[in-house]
């Protein structure tokens, strides 16, 4: 029926249904991106992807569904945020759903949650320093103010033996 584009809501009913029952996972899978073809503002299939991604080890199509949730509907940040955290438990070794979660953090208000997830992603890889800092810059934009990244942005400047910056950094907390 979905291969011929018939929509039929009894047959979207079921089908999801019938291959849970058989653990057909790949199957569900590709029928709600299918779907997402033809409805892609529908938020509840990218929730089912976002539950379904990770029981195949696919952590990070996982995040990007929750990304994808709340670019479409900020009523859904909270859980987007409990899902990534999830899946940074799940993979903590992952770090694109760290990247997500930065993003998500600072455009919903949550900066220090952002700053806890760069200092992760500056543990896991420190060859992303530099990436860090432009993150933290970025974030300061919306958060001229905040400690926590000021603080942070100095740590970060400080491992790149860019002393100067970080005491200015470093400067501004205290200003």
């Amino acid at each position: 029926a979905i291969a011929n584009c018939i929509f039929d809501s009894t047959v979207l009913d079921v089908l999801p249904k019938i291959y849970v029952d058989e653990k057909q996972i790949d199957k569900n899978i590709e029928l709600y991106n299918k779907l997402l073809i033809y409805f892609p503002q529908k938020i509840t299939y990218y929730k089912v992807l976002a539950e379904l991604y990770p029981k195949k080890h696919r952590y990070e199509q996982a995040a990007q569904m929750y990304k994808k949730i709340t670019e479409l509907s900020t009523g859904y940040v909270k859980d987007a945020l409990d899902g990534c955290e999830r899946l940074c438990r799940l993979a903590p070794e992952k770090i694109v759903i760290r990247e997500i979660l930065i993003d998500l953090c600072f455009r919903y208000f949550k900066p220090v949650l952002g700053v806890k997830y760069m200092k992760e992603i500056l543990e896991l890889d420190s060859t992303k320093t530099e990436e860090v800092i432009k993150k933290y810059k970025e974030a300061l934009s919306l958060y001229p103010d905040s400690y926590d990244i000021l603080l942070a942005l100095a740590d970060a400047m400080a491992r790149q033996d860019r002393y100067t910056e970080a005491v200015d950094s470093l400067r501004k907390v205290f200003e």
